[in-house]
This record gives structure tokens, C-alpha cells and sequence, in this order.
């Protein structure tokens, strides 16, 4: 509640118009801009709900190791290693899976 009665969407446009007698003779100018953005209170910024974990490196990163893993012919370090990562990989995964659902 405080979240959402802290935080204002603004929307502005501006426009000006100008004009001007020089040497070269008569000109005339214009510009118009837009700004668009959220403005919260210290209140808002406290309570504000924590963000997504991201999964799509942690899966991108599992899929390079199982790739690595299916192509090493014997034991050696490269499949330890690409196991090792695998492993990591999906349990970021695991976690990130979890703690979505609760945000």
C-alpha cells in the first residue's frame, strides 16, 4: 500500500517557439520535448517489492557446459569441470524458479 500511494507516474510535454530579426534577415525556431518517468518518496523506495531474478544466463551457461560434458570422450578435467558448472547452473536456476512465484 505504501508502495503504490508513494509512487507518481509523470508525463510532461513542453513547447517553445521562437523568433529572431539578425543580419541574415528573419528566423524562426521551435522545439518541443516529452519526459516520462516515476518519482517516488523515501517511504515508497523502502518498501518497494524486490525484483525478478533473472534464469536465461544461468540456463544459456548450463546449456555451453552440458554441450562441453556430451562432447569430452573420457574423464579429464574438462568433464569434472563442465559437471561442477552444470550442477551450479541449475541450482541458480532452481532458486531463481522458486523466489519468482513469491514476488
Amino acid at each position: 500500500m505504501a508502495y503504490e500511494s508513494g509512487t507518481l507516474n509523470i508525463q510532461s510535454v513542453s513547447r517553445t517557439t521562437g523568433m529572431g530579426i539578425g543580419t541574415g534577415g528573419l528566423g524562426l525556431g521551435g522545439a518541443s520535448t516529452k519526459a516520462r518517468g516515476q518519482a517516488s518518496s523515501l517511504l515508497a523506495s523502502r518498501v518497494t517489492p524486490p525484483a525478478r531474478k533473472r534464469y536465461l544466463i544461468s540456463a544459456f551457461f548450463a546449456f555451453l557446459a552440458w554441450l562441453l560434458w556430451v562432447n569430452t570422450r573420457a574423464f579429464s578435467r574438462w568433464l569434472l569441470l563442465s559437471s561442477v558448472v552444470i550442477v551450479l547452473c541449475f541450482y541458480l536456476l532452481y532458486r531463481s524458479f522458486n523466489f519468482n512465484p513469491k514476488v
